[in-house]
């Protein structure tokens, strides 16, 4: 009796393996990488693995511009310039009206928590699970990290490059000159923000 109820939970124990496998596949390994492709007229927002393209969405001016593995899933953002939005595993969620124009920049996940960055009109905000928090006008915002409880986002106000924590707008520049913040990472209390600076009109100088 001992050795067939053994038997039963352990078939049992394989069988729920197998189903969370199946109904849980993880992402294939590798590389991957968010953009836009074309098919004749159309935009495709697309993403690669491995060099393999995965299509999103078509339209005018659709792309995917960031791109985020969490386990499990698979998150883009981007959209088609009318709508902010993002997929998950390939289902759109659209974070705006699409009555101004707008755009999602970046995408991060923490936890169970997705944030997104982007703009709205002339309005940098990032979106966290769908609400908007808006950070500045005449802005817009480029890309988004978590770090622990910080939100820290990245991005441009007027002529300067920025980047947000909490909120809190810090400007890398003194607006003498067009400036772009791009890309923002956290390595314990140092915060490294990757932007340009225009030294001329044609000219704008990697930082």
């Amino acid at each position: 009796m001992k050795i067939r109820l053994l038997l039963l939970l352990f078939g049992l124990g394989l069988w729920c393996c197998n189903k969370d496998t199946m109904s849980n596949p993880k992402p294939e390994p590798g590389v991957y990488v968010g953009g836009r492709g074309h098919n004749q007229t159309t935009s495709l927002a697309e993403y690669w693995v491995n060099g393999t393209a995965v299509e999103l969405d078509r339209g005018e001016n659709y792309a995917v511009n960031s791109i985020a593995i969490n386990g499990a899933d698979i998150y883009a953002a981007g959209g088609d310039g009318y709508a902010a939005q993002y997929w998950k595993n390939g289902i759109a969620v659209i974070l705006t009206v699409g009555t101004q124009f707008a755009w999602a920049s970046s995408v991060t996940v923490s936890g169970k928590d997705v944030y997104v960055a982007g703009y709205e009109g002339n309005v940098a905000k990032y979106w966290k699970n769908g609400m908007a928090v808006n950070l500045a006008e005449n802005a817009i915002a480029t890309s988004i990290v978590i770090s622990g409880t910080d939100v820290y986002v990245t991005g441009i106000v007027n002529r300067f490059a920025t980047y947000w924590k909490n909120g809190i707008a810090v400007n890398l520049t003194d607006g003498t000159e067009n400036a772009f913040a791009n890309a923002i990472a956290i390595s314990g209390t140092d915060v490294y923000v990757a932007g340009s600076e225009a030294t001329d009109p044609d000219l704008h100088l990697p930082k």
